[in-house]
């Protein structure tokens, strides 16, 4: 789907609302009735957005194929504190309402299943904004999340039962898409499940690439991919299988077998290292945009914070699989050497192509003889005639994208050239 496609039709429905809405406005009414019917548009913009969020959320490749997950995810989380804005601001304009006019409505069924509503969406959204300060187990985390998935089937019902604008047919259709929508959202989630489920994976080996990286080997059926995307990964051990966790796909498209490389950083890659092999595994890939295939470009300068280095790994493989000689600069920055992983191999790469050249910057290693410190406006500078014209693609943490892009931008690569993809994963 094209970036502008989702947005267009979100646009259109909310449009539509916002004619029915004011349609019914008359002019000259008292100012708590324009209060009351503010609280009406409210829990209609919601549950559009609502709905919005449950397509966000289900990775449906024609979606996420023009945008990239890691931009869809985002959006997601912005939504999710504005419908959580809306609903809450339903009921809070209906009491003020209320109050001004000097009465108050007594607490029926249908307003204790809105209440119900109101509470699990609450419960979802906040479990989601706070995770990081609890630090909750992802497990934990997702379990809770997927209480959204109740709030809009009784939402609706409350919605039905109490909802006057229920009455207007141009309302009661859109109502009746939204549940379409989201009966097919749900059915495809199952189905999803259920053919993931039917094509396991075999983990045939871990191996381990430094002191706190390992990369797993995964046989099964091949999956047509880009170097640079990743997958959902669920491990199967002691009977129990694990939430979906996305990793980038290291190896090249042309490999026989899949494999991620992981970094021990979170409460589920801290376990990857005790896994038995063989074992089992479930896939859904692939994902993402993030890959020099979708640019038009002879000169690549590759940009990677730690583990960030996964994508490139896959791009250069599969360079070297394909013969191709691109003129390719890879900055990549870790703490030390012995964090420089496939060192080995990358050098046989360098030899092998002469316009690839890779620049390692050590941020806690005296006496290494290159690049230290760590990679910014001044270092990059350094190297500024490699930049011009080139497509520049950054992977690493939240904090180090911000910067390497604000460094690009001072040094005069234009915004259209960068691109990037968030490194953040428990």
């Amino acid at each position: 789907m094209k970036k502008w496609g989702l947005p267009f039709l979100v646009a259109v429905m909310l449009g539509l609302l916002l004619r029915a809405w004011v349609k019914n406005i008359a002019p000259g009414l008292p100012l708590p009735v324009y209060i009351y019917d503010l609280g009406r548009l409210a829990a209609l913009l919601g549950f559009v957005l609502l709905t919005l969020q449950y397509v966000l959320s289900t990775r449906w490749r024609i979606i996420e194929r023009g945008i990239g997950l890691d931009r869809l995810l985002a959006v997601h989380r912005i939504l999710g504190v504005v419908v959580i804005a809306l609903f809450l601001a339903h009921p809070i304009l209906f009491f003020l309402s209320e109050t001004l006019q000097g009465y108050s409505t007594p607490l029926s069924p249908a307003k204790v299943i809105g209440i119900i509503a109101l509470l699990g969406l609450l419960f979802a959204g906040l479990t989601a904004l706070l995770s990081n300060k609890i630090r909750w187990k992802y497990e934990t985390w997702k379990a809770f999340h997927m209480a959204a998935f109740f709030v809009f089937p009784v939402g609706f019902v409350h919605a039905f039962l109490i909802g006057s604008d229920l009455k207007q047919s141009m309302v009661r259709l859109l109502w009746v898409i939204l549940a379409v929508v989201y009966s097919v959202i749900v059915l495809v989630r199952i189905g999803l499940r259920i053919r993931i489920r039917r094509h396991p994976y075999r983990l045939a080996e871990i191996k381990k690439e430094s002191h706190d990286t390992w990369t797993l080997v995964l046989e099964g059926t091949p999956i047509k991919h880009q170097p640079g995307q990743f997958m959902f990964l669920q491990l199967v051990q002691n009977d129990r299988i694990s939430e979906p966790h996305p990793f980038t796909i290291s190896s090249s498209p042309g490999s026989s077998s899949l494999s991620v490389t992981v970094k021990s950083v979170g409460d589920f890659t801290r376990t990857l290292p005790g896994m038995r092999t063989p074992g089992r595994a479930f896939v859904d890939a692939p994902f993402g945009t993030f890959s020099y295939q979708n640019h038009d470009a002879e000169d690549l300068v590759f940009i990677a914070g730690g583990i960030g280095i996964t994508p490139f790994l896959s791009m250069l493989r599969d360079m070297r699989d394909r013969r191709l000689h691109k003129r390719v600069t890879l900055f990549w920055g870790n703490k030390r050497d012995e964090d420089i992983i496939c060192r080995k191999e990358l050098d046989e790469m360098v030899s092998k192509n002469p316009g690839l050249e890779i620049i390692h910057v050590l941020s806690r290693q005296e006496d290494w003889q290159g690049e230290k410190g760590h990679i910014n406006t001044d270092m990059l500078g350094r190297y500024k005639p490699r930049l011009p014209g080139a497509k520049c693609f950054i992977c690493g943490p939240p904090t180090f994208l911000k910067d390497i892009r604000k460094a690009l931008q001072a040094l005069g690569v234009p915004r259209k050239q960068i691109y990037w993809e968030r490194f953040a994963l428990r």
